[in-house]
């Protein structure tokens, strides 16, 4: 680093190292932009709603007995297709309120 300057992959090399420490989590939007999530000791396991017009995330988390069931359904689909999940998500593509309201839908 030099007059102010951060090589890019200085900055990439620190986002692995602070997935591998589990410090960070790290998805892909619809437009392919990534997205990073600081993980805290509060931090659930939760799933995303975009917004097709404004691409904001709005993170939201399912029933528990819905998340059983998909984990039921992803052992099923692993044993039926000879491979191991390592995670799941839920995406839901939407028109935020304020968006739907400005569109007047």
């Amino acid at each position: 680093m030099s007059s102010g300057k951060l090589a890019l992959s200085s900055i990439y090399r620190v986002i692995n190292d602070l997935k591998a420490c589990g410090l960070i989590a790290e998805f892909t939007t619809p437009e392919n932009a990534k997205v990073i999530e600081l993980i805290t000791s509060d931090s659930r396991h939760h799933h995303h709603i975009f917004c097709g017009n404004c691409d904001s995330i709005t993170d939201f988390e399912i029933d528990q007995q819905l998340e059983h069931d998909l984990a039921l359904e992803i052992g099923r689909i692993e044993t039926e297709h000879s491979i191991s999940v390592i995670s799941h998500s839920l995406e839901l593509m939407s028109l935020c309120i304020p968006c739907k309201e400005k569109l007047g839908n």
